[in-house]
């Protein structure tokens, strides 16, 4: 009885001159796989990365973007236009108004992002690219005994946004890989932001 090239690699049998190397009956074969694979937690181990900051003031809420008619490109518009309406119309389209990040927030942002930017190379360490936690401890000035906080130091979530928002692709790749976040206001003798980001692990309840 004869049998094929194809029966004999099933067999476990070695033929001379054949390619490759054979593969026992009911074994997987290797499987293909097709563009980047992505980080689970497990690639960091341990890895974390944390950093304080002495604030010259007390930490800040995040401001909402603030809009504004363009007066600039309004008048301009107008007198390119020379009393046609449908080209003034056409010149102004999409240039009627412009949105910008308040200077406060602005500042208070490009503080946490050059701290951040040096904890993460101080670390040596890319940014994540797993689902992480992180821990946000918001230091005002004042009695420690004092708790909680002032009414005047703005809400936790509006507080938290403004450091997360300044970690975006620095310190993680995609703000939406944070899965977990934990953040905590107290009062001392300096105004102070400690920040903590590490991979997160699946065991999360809600109890």
């Amino acid at each position: 009885m004869r049998i094929s090239v194809q029966q004999a690699k099933a067999l476990g049998i070695k033929v001379p001159g054949a390619k490759g190397t054979a593969r026992k009956a009911g074994e997987p074969g290797k499987a293909k796989t097709k563009g980047k694979n992505r980080a689970s937690v497990s690639d960091y181990g341990r890895q974390s990365v944390r950093f304080e900051i002495d604030l010259p003031a007390d930490p800040q809420p995040k401001e909402r973007p603030r809009t504004v008619m363009n007066t600039g490109a309004i008048v301009g518009a107008f007198i390119e236009a020379k009393g046609n309406v449908g080209r003034f119309k056409e010149l102004l389209a999409g240039r009627m108004s412009h949105t910008y990040t308040p200077k406060n927030t602005a500042d208070y942002e490009d503080l946490i992002l050059t701290h951040a930017r040096v904890a993460m190379a101080t670390a040596k360490m890319q940014p994540f690219e797993c689902p992480v936690k992180t821990h946000v401890h918001l230091v005002f000035k004042g009695d420690p005994d004092e708790w909680p906080t002032s009414p005047g130091d703005g809400d936790a979530d509006n507080l938290e946004k403004a450091v997360l928002d300044a970690l975006n692709k620095v310190v993680y790749v995609d703000d939406r890989l944070v899965v977990r976040s934990i953040r905590t206001k107290s009062c001392g003798d300096r105004p102070r932001l400690i920040v903590k980001v590490s991979p997160a692990s699946r065991r999360m309840r809600c109890s």
